[in-house]
């Protein structure tokens, strides 16, 4: 279900590719920076679109993207998009610090930072990275201050020397994790190699460190300064990329398993070490982004690399099945400390930003020129506009939809570029070639997981896009909502698909974090908008017969145990059971009862499968335990209330508790 709503020219000669309309003839990108009234005296580390989408709404009650920067030096804060008067195409971006944090509670040392609704109450709540102050942030919805912080001593402790963070829901229970990308710090920058941690999301109470339990300790000693979500090699499961940035270190590849713990009978998820999948010794690696860059369908990774040749900025290319050992030097080995993708001209091939890693040269814009199964990126840094030298070294980048005509976003993606305001050379609205209204089609789409126990921001959510262009060639792009990727911050929660010239509707595929895959057709004349797609599935109950079975206990009463697979993710605390003490019980007493997580001596737990699903098991504890008998019961799991999934009857048989 989805709803729709709303320099320099420079020439060149480009080589043939059946997906571009030709060459770029005007630049792409207008500095309109004294336009803004940003007052903004630092140098951001990073920078974090935050996008309302109906459902998600971090500080005011409209559809801007507003910007949250961070700067080690005590700079952190909101810069609130609003109507700018008097320049109708062109957002005011308001310096709100003033009310942002509650007293005393203002970051120090702010690095890395990214946006999650942590609690699924519907706002986003905040991360910052530090060395010595990491803090969680709620979203107060006060309009005295902003954010409040929920942290205690012991997340500070297990985030302290931290440089980044990166969401997402490993363990596919609807709560988003979060990854802590660690190392230590000589004269201001990340030096020295420390162990990263994984905080697993407790029902957005706390977080908890299951490092351990990840066997993550044995493979994450590293200088880290980011980290990287995605399902890397098809299987369902969220693996992660760790970005080292230390030289003569390695960036790895950790890839999840679940396996069933024979002594518990609990599903463990674990994270092994499978850098075999990537080049050997990618060091200098500051952070990287998953996105489909050569239309094939599949996740490609861009590195941010700080050296210069083999050591500079890269992808991997993705053959499918999580081998990423193929790669591509971006202009030879540019060397990065952040960077963006977009669809700077919405052809339908995103294009990349790079921050260089030094302070004498200005950031390049490379231009997808789909011309290969492994494209080449060509220079257009004179075209996109953006080539102003810098007098300090840039590592935040945004490409988000902020200006356009009539004091509305436009569906092409500006640029805030991580500079002081004092430089007048920060932001930077995509003209397209001098007109302002994209000349080609475009689609964006917005995730919505309604009332359905998916994490609310959606991060972890993979859309892919599927139209035909003329001479029936085929476009398809993949995307994955963002959880961070290190250095420079965290792309947009709004996805935005450039579909060039296409007469053809457009098909989505939209596959959430529980592996449920939902399906759009998006007709051609509802493109140019952005629509929300919100999530629509059902308990998908295994139709199998549920298992129970009964372990008895030392002290000779018995634990009655009711198992069930669902195909998606529910709410474990909505599952039921419900015992008939009728028919087929024989000579034992009466019990027709219905069980729920308030009932007495209840214990719920979920576990995800390996491949997919749920395992539901409901334990009833300490019940007597009689001569051989009966019971005939039914389970049922429920996505939302209302939503519910039943299965057929089966029957417990209770053994004597006598050995």
């Amino acid at each position: 279900h989805f709803t729709a709503g709303q320099g320099e020219v420079m020439r060149d000669t480009l080589r043939y590719s059946p997906y571009l309309q030709g060459r770029w003839t005007e630049v792409m990108f207008v500095n309109r920076s004294d336009d803004t009234s940003f007052d903004y005296t630092a140098t951001p580390y990073s920078s974090v679109p935050f996008n309302y989408d109906g459902n998600i709404n971090i500080i005011d009650d409209d559809s801007d993207v507003d910007l949250f920067l961070t700067n080690p030096l005590g700079f952190a804060g909101l810069m609130e998009n609003t109507a700018t008067v008097g320049t109708p195409d062109v957002r005011q971006l308001n310096d709100r610090r003033t009310n942002e944090f509650a007293e005393g509670e203002t970051p120090e040392g702010a690095r890395g930072a990214c946006v999650a609704d942590f609690d699924n109450d519907g706002d986003l709540e905040l991360f910052i990275a530090s060395e010595t102050g990491p803090r969680l942030y709620n979203n107060t919805g006060s309009t005295a201050y902003f954010f409040a912080v929920i942290s205690d001593s012991l997340f500070t402790a297990k985030a302290s020397d931290s440089w980044a963070g990166a969401w997402g829901d490993f363990d596919r229970d609807g709560w988003v994790d979060l990854y802590i990308a660690r190392a230590g710090t000589s004269s201001g920058a990340p030096s020295g190699a420390l162990a990263d941690h994984i905080l697993r999301n407790m029902g957005g109470e706390w977080l908890k460190d299951v490092s351990a339990d990840l066997s993550l300790t044995g493979v994450t000693s590293t200088t880290s300064t980011g980290a990287a979500w995605a399902d890397a090699d098809g299987d369902g499961e969220l693996d992660v990329f760790v970005s080292a940035v230390g030289t003569s270190e390695a960036s790895k590849l950790l890839i999840q398993s679940i396996a069933v713990n024979p002594s518990t009978y609990e599903y463990e998820h674990t994270f092994a070490d499978s850098s075999a999948y990537i080049p050997s010794s990618l060091d200098s690696i500051a952070g990287a982004s998953w996105r489909d860059l050569n239309n094939d369908g599949d996740l490609d990774l861009l590195l941010s690399g700080t050296g210069s040749t083999s050591a500079g900025s890269r992808i991997l290319w993705n053959d499918g099945s999580g081998d990423l050992t193929s790669t591509t030097l971006i202009d030879g080995g540019f060397a990065s400390k952040g960077h963006e993708l977009l669809d700077g001209d919405l052809d339908g091939s995103p294009d990349i930003l790079l921050a260089s890693a030094s302070a004498a040269r200005a950031p390049g814009y490379f231009r997808n020129m789909n011309d290969e199964a492994e494209p080449t990126f060509e220079d257009y840094t004179g075209f996109a506009g953006v080539g102003v030298d810098s007098a300090y070294a840039i590592t935040a980048l945004t490409a988000a939809d902020i200006a356009g005509a009539s004091d509305t976003p436009d569906g092409d993606e500006d640029l805030y570029i991580g500079r002081a305001s004092s430089s007048d050379a920060f932001f930077y609205q995509n003209a397209q070639g001098g007109t302002d209204a994209p000349t080609n089609k475009w689609l964006k789409v917005k995730l919505d997981p309604d009332n359905r126990p998916h994490n609310g921001s959606a991060i972890g959510v993979t859309v892919k896009a599927q139209t035909t262009l003329a001479g029936s060639v085929e476009l398809i792009q993949t995307q994955v909502v963002d959880g961070g990727r290190g250095v420079g911050g965290q792309g947009a929660a709004e996805l935005t698909f450039g579909l060039r010239n296409t007469t053809d509707s457009v098909d989505l595929t939209i596959t959430w974090p529980d592996g449920y895959v939902q399906t759009e057709n998006v007709a051609n004349g509802n493109l140019g908008t952005t629509i929300t797609i919100e999530d629509d599935h059902t308990a998908g109950l295994d139709g199998s017969s549920p298992d129970a079975y009964v372990i008895i206990n030392p002290s000779q009463d018995a634990d009655w145990v009711f198992e069930w697979e669902t195909d998606y993710l529910c709410d474990p605390s909505l599952d039921v059971v419900v015992i008939d003490g009728g028919g087929n019980r024989g000579a034992c007493p009466a019990i027709s009862t219905t069980l729920t997580a308030a009932s007495n001596n209840v214990k719920i737990e979920m576990f995800a499968l390996p491949g997919g699903g749920y395992l539901h098991r409901l334990t009833w504890e300490d019940q007597s335990c009689n001569t051989p008998c009966n019971y005939d019961f039914t389970a049922s799991s429920s996505v939302a209330s209302g939503v519910t999934g039943t299965s057929g009857w089966n029957t417990l048989s209770i053994a004597a508790c006598a050995n």
